[in-house]
Order: structure tokens, then C-alpha cells, then sequence
């Protein structure tokens, strides 16, 4: 890498060199079958497993040392789970044919082992630890807000000599100190199931298109979200939420009073359930009789109006679960709602 330094050329270190890192070996077991009943009711269905060794990833590094990490070959996980695709016909007549399609997806993920002893591998709100999900969420746990104060209130817990959690020692706190120091492990951006669901209608001269997804469970950490609700710069916007903002003693919320002297720490606040529904598409159509199209000079010709990215359905306004698979939500622009309207011809 090389930067200008006044009127001379530099240099400086980008990345720190690791001799011993190899390539990732993946293992993957498949079985499957398709099926049709009936001439109507149509599928596939699959089984995988998929296994990991050597998982190659940037392992974290104090900020002292100049550096966010390095990587390494850091263990084992293990990814397996089902794929099922049905479909089927509920008209099938010349003049009317109507098919409707559903995918279905299941992915479970867990880590099988950690080299360096198996010590755990923190980065930012995420943990890789045997035994869980990659990436699972690990930051302070809320408890509400306190209707007497408006303080935001959370979750802590006595530990033993090896840093775990004694049984029945939890707590509720307004200490962030307390609150840091007793994180807990808090799912992970991995859906417990999702897919696409489709209907397909022609009727005469009519075509009507319809293209759902959906994706049930898992999290999303919001920090635009976050950002909202604790704004840090003169002129920065808020949330509505906001709006629920706790402003008197009794008063029942789960949002804190608005201050100027103290912010909210990560937490499971702002960890959002990243189930949703979209229309992903739209389209009807019309070709016109081949009678029409004789007298017109075309060999045929259709007509059609298309949106795609129409609605979308969450648990919080103005968040696309769509736009993040990795966890977290980012400055990024979220597909656009396109309308267009066209005309296909032949000669």
C-alpha cells in the first residue's frame, strides 16, 4: 500500500503475514428425491451436510497492535439442514392453468472446535464458541426501563473463578459497568426457516405472476436503528420510536428518558427479529388474440404492467432484513420499487 507523505512517496504495512495458514476442506454429504402424484402435485426434497475444517477467518487482534486481525485457520463447524421445493397444479384446463409453487430452506450451523484450546474468538457484538452457532450474538441483556426513574434497566450476574455464570445469581441493574462485564449469548442472524412462495395464473389471453419471500426467525442487530435512538451529532435525526420515550414517573415504555449526559450501551434493545414477508414481484399481462395479430402484420404481440420490491413486511419500520445476512444492518440501499409497464411484439 502506498500513500503520499507531502511531496514524498510511503509506505506502511496493510496486513500481518501468517506462514501457517492453509487452505479451508470442505466435505459434503447430499441426498435427495423428486416425486410427482396425481399429474398435479409436483416436489423435490434434500438433505445436505456439509463439513469444515480448517475454517479460514480474520481472527481479531487488540487495537494496540496497529491492526483489526489476522487470518487463520481458526477450527471446525459443521452446516447441515433441508431444501424442499412443491409444487402444484390447481387448474390445469386449456383455457385455465393456475400453479402455485413453495420453497422451503433450513440451515443449522454449529461450530465443532476452536484451535488455541478452544478459546473463544470475540469480535465486536459476535462470539465464536464450540458448540454454538457462527457468529452468535453476545452483548448485555435489557431488562426494560425503570417506571420510576425512566433509567434504562439490565440484566447481570454473579460469576465463578472461571468467568461463568453462577446459577440463580442474575440481577437487574442500571450500571453499564455491570451490564458490559455480563453479556449473554443471544441467537443469531441464522433464520430457523425461509423460502419464496409463487402463484402462477393464466387465464384465455390473462397472465398473472406473483413472487413472495419469507424468512422466519433470526436476528438482526440495527446500528442505523441504534444511531436513531441515541443520536450523538447536533442535527441528527430520530426514530418515531423515540416518541415512546419515557417523560414521567408510572409512565409503562421501553424506551428510556431522553438524555444529554448518558448513552445506551449495546444491547439486546436494538438485536430486532429479522422475520419478514415481501412481494418481490408483480406482473400481469395480456397477449392479444392471434386473430388480432394476423390482421396487424405480427406473428404476436402482449402487453404488460410489472412491480417488483412492492411492500415488505417487518418488525420494524424503516429496517430491510433483505439488505444484511450478516448480522448487522449497514449504510446500504435497499432494493428499489420499480414499476414499468412494456410491450413484447414478434414479426
Amino acid at each position: 500500500m502506498s500513500y503520499s507523505n507531502a511531496s514524498f512517496s510511503g509506505a506502511m504495512i496493510g496486513s500481518v503475514e501468517n506462514p501457517g495458514v492453509t487452505w479451508e476442506k470442505n466435505g459434503n454429504l447430499n441426498a435427495g428425491a423428486e416425486f410427482r402424484l396425481l399429474g398435479r402435485l409436483s416436489g423435490t426434497l434434500e438433505f445436505y451436510r456439509r463439513l469444515t475444517t480448517d475454517m479460514l477467518l480474520l481472527k481479531p487482534m487488540p487495537v494496540s497492535m496497529g491492526f483489526s486481525g489476522f487470518y487463520d485457520n481458526v477450527g471446525s463447524l459443521v452446516n447441515s439442514g433441508m431444501d424442499l421445493t412443491v409444487g402444484y397444479d390447481i387448474f390445469s384446463d386449456r383455457d385455465l392453468w393456475w400453479n402455485v409453487s413453495m420453497t422451503a430452506s433450513t440451515l443449522r450451523n454449529r461450530v465443532l472446535q476452536l484451535t488455541g484450546g478452544g478459546d473463544d474468538i470475540v469480535n465486536g457484538v459476535y462470539i465464536i464458541r464450540e458448540g454454538e452457532e457462527m457468529n452468535t450474538f453476545y452483548m448485555a441483556r435489557s431488562a426494560g426501563v425503570d417506571p420510576a426513574t425512566g433509567e434504562q434497566l439490565y440484566m447481570a450476574y454473579e460469576k465463578d473463578a472461571s468467568g461463568a455464570m453462577i446459577p440463580g445469581s442474575e440481577y437487574m441493574t442500571n450500571s453499564t459497568t455491570e451490564a458490559t462485564s455480563s453479556k449473554y449469548l443471544l441467537g443469531s442472524r441464522i433464520p430457523k426457516v425461509y423460502g419464496s412462495l409463487s402463484s402462477t395464473l393464466r387465464w384465455k389471453g390473462f397472465d398473472l405472476n406473483i413472487l413472495l419471500g419469507w424468512s422466519l426467525g433470526g436476528k438482526v442487530y440495527d446500528t442505523r436503528y441504534y444511531n436513531l435512538m441515541e443520536p450523538s451529532f447536533v442535527g441528527q435525526g430520530y426514530h418515531v420510536n423515540a416518541l415512546r420515550a419515557w417523560t414521567e414517573p408510572g409512565q409503562v415504555t421501553d424506551v428510556p428518558r431522553a438524555t444529554a449526559t448518558s448513552t445506551a450501551i449495546v444491547s439486546d434493545r436494538f438485536l430486532i427479529d429479522a422475520s419478514y414477508l415481501s412481494v418481490k414481484n408483480l406482473r400481469l399481462g395480456y397477449a392479444l388474440p392471434a386473430s388480432v395479430c394476423a390482421g396487424m402484420g405480427i406473428s404476436s404481440a402482449r402487453v404488460f404492467v410489472s412491480a417488483d420490491n412492492l411492500c415488505l413486511l417487518t418488525h420494524l419500520k424503516g429496517m430491510d432484513p433483505q439488505a444484511s445476512f450478516s448480522g448487522s444492518t449497514s449504510y446500504s440501499y435497499t432494493p428499489n420499487r420499480i414499476v414499468s409497464l412494456g410491450v413484447d411484439l414478434k414479426f
